[in-house]
């Protein structure tokens, strides 16, 4: 195991500490979060490329939406990436305009304690649970390569 490992396995163990004590908690919590009007200042969908289970090659959508919102007579910026579920482009392209056009009014949960911190689309999402399922799934890979890398070298 060399350093690329070394600095792949710390940036998921980092990563999966911030999703873990960050992301997570916000996402369950932003439920019970009081809710103002905000407006989204801009969206677009962005494509990826990713293969599936079986190996075929699938394109994936998601929305990133900046949006400002008023607390307390302070103003906030806020830039949220949604995954959104769909096989077309132009289904994508409709339901961003649709509920996520520069201009729209939207409900933004924010912290009460810490009003900087909101989210447009309160709780856990599937795409979260299984970007968790990832990253630990990858933990535990790595910790047992290592593991046994490290019985093999005694």
């Amino acid at each position: 195991m060399g350093w690329p490992f070394t600095v792949v396995y710390t940036l998921l163990i980092l990563g999966s500490i911030y999703f873990t004590f960050v992301t997570v908690p916000n996402k369950l919590n932003s439920n019970d979060w009081p809710k103002v009007l905000g407006e989204v200042t801009s969206s677009e969908v962005i494509q990826r490329q990713r293969r599936n289970k079986t190996g075929d090659q699938i394109t994936t959508y998601s929305a990133k939406i900046s949006y400002q919102y008023s607390v307390g007579g302070n103003q906030y910026q806020q830039q949220e990436t949604l995954f959104i579920d769909h096989h077309t482009d132009q289904h994508i392209q409709e339901a961003v305009q649709q509920h996520y056009a520069a201009g729209t009014k939207r409900n933004v949960y924010y912290n009460p304690n810490k009003p900087d911190i909101a989210s447009l689309e309160p709780n856990l999402s599937d795409d979260l649970i299984a970007i968790a399922i990832f990253l630990f799934t990858s933990i535990g890979i790595m910790a047992y390569a290592m593991y046994r890398t490290a019985r093999k070298r005694r």
